[in-house]
C-alpha cells in the first residue's frame, strides 16, 4: 500500500463520469457550492483536511 504524504496537496481526479454527472445536473446554487469545496480542498495539504471541521468529512 502507498504511503500518504500528509504535507503534500490534495489532488482531484474528476473525470468519473458518474460524477461529472452528478455535479453538472446540481442546481445553480448547489454547483457553485460544490465547486467551492472542491477549490478548497485542492489547496489544501491532506494534514489540512483532517484537521479542517468545515468540510464535513467522514472516514470511511
Amino acid at each position: 500500500m502507498a504511503k500518504i504524504d500528509k504535507d503534500a496537496l490534495v489532488r482531484l481526479d474528476l473525470n468519473n463520469p458518474v460524477f461529472q454527472e452528478n455535479l453538472l445536473t446540481l442546481q445553480k446554487p448547489e454547483r457553485h457550492a460544490a465547486l467551492d469545496a472542491l477549490n478548497k480542498l485542492r489547496q489544501m495539504t491532506w494534514s489540512q483536511v483532517y484537521r479542517d471541521n468545515g468540510l464535513k468529512w467522514e472516514k470511511s
